[in-house]
């Protein structure tokens, strides 16, 4: 009896699980195993633009923009306080008591854009200004009260609340404004004391309707403050702090932005006109009102900027 079918037999029982049909064995293969899915990594963009997944990751800052201001109401009534009474003490009080410097002999040696102002003495022209003035000062709390009733309607509740934080806070900011600018025009005043530009005039070179009112001008103590001009300077701290303000409280929308628009450019015609009637006036030479135009308005945007809050955009 031949071993060799028994052989076969041992070498396939030793060989795994393999089936055997008889001469026609075929050996059992073990399915090939699923194919996994190639999944790239994730490539990570750089600063220099090649996607590189081997550099760092770009760390971008959230931009920051100014939103509405806010006051600090002891500090900021305080720093108000601390200017309008200075300023009002020089002024009303101080300035009376000076003694009066000796009037110019003969016209100032001024450029030509001052040469413009001399020979000029219209006290209805000063009054028209002091109008103004008075005009552009009173709009910034009339024209913050009604942004403020505006913006309380967007309030869902506590509106009044609302309103009266909103237009405090804005009137609280346009008075510090105008009382830095005050109090910085006036100690200049006293600092420079240059002479104004009708006292180189005498009564009869004037109309005579005006001459009991230059003779009257000729005999106060602020005949020599004429350099910066106070009108100046306060029309443009109203005119400039109401505007920004209104620019860093107002909703970006298209209604906003016409009112905006209107406040910049009314309130700068405004404070303009006043400038240039102090010059007709007499009151005041073309350098004067250019530096008193130049502090109003630093100080009337630099005070609500200062207040402004810094927000993640």
């Amino acid at each position: 009896m031949s071993l060799a079918p028994f052989g076969v037999v041992v070498a396939l029982a030793l060989a795994g699980p393999r089936s055997y049909d008889g001469p026609n064995a075929v050996a059992a293969v073990d399915p090939e195993p699923a194919a996994r899915e190639y999944v790239p990594a994730p490539r990570v963009p750089h600063a220099s633009g090649d996607n590189g997944a081997t550099r760092r990751p770009v760390v971008r800052r959230a931009a920051r923009s100014l939103g509405p201001v806010r006051a600090r109401w002891g500090i900021d009534a305080g720093i108000t306080a601390g200017a309008a009474v200075p300023a009002l003490v020089l002024d009303r009080w101080v300035t009376p008591q000076l003694p009066l410097t000796p009037l110019p002999t003969e016209p100032a040696d001024l450029g030509r854009i001052d040469a413009v102002a001399q020979g000029r003495f219209a006290p209805r022209v000063a009054t028209a200004s002091d109008v103004l003035v008075a005009i552009t000062i009173a709009a910034a709390p009339l024209v913050s009260l009604v942004d403020g009733a505006w913006a309380a309607r967007a309030s869902t509740s506590r509106r009044g609340r609302a309103f009266a934080h909103r237009w405090g806070t804005a009137v609280l900011i346009e008075a510090e404004a105008l009382a830095l600018s005050r109090v910085v025009t006036a100690a200049l005043k006293h600092a420079v004391g240059r002479p104004r530009p009708y006292t180189s005039l005498a009564p009869e070179d004037v109309r005579a309707r005006d001459r009991q009112g230059l003779t009257e001008a000729l005999q106060r103590a602020d005949r020599s403050h004429s350099f910066p001009s106070g009108h100046s300077s306060m029309a443009f701290a109203a005119a400039t702090s109401l505007a920004t303000v209104l620019t860093l409280d107002a909703p970006k929308t298209k209604r906003a932005r016409i009112v905006i628009g209107l406040a910049w450019s009314l309130g700068l015609v405004a404070a303009g006109t006043t400038a240039a009637l102090r010059v007709v006036a007499g009151k005041h030479y073309p350098s004067d009102v250019v530096a008193g135009a130049a502090i109003g308005s630093a100080v009337g945007v630099v005070t609500p900027l200062l207040h402004a809050r810094r927000r993640r955009r």
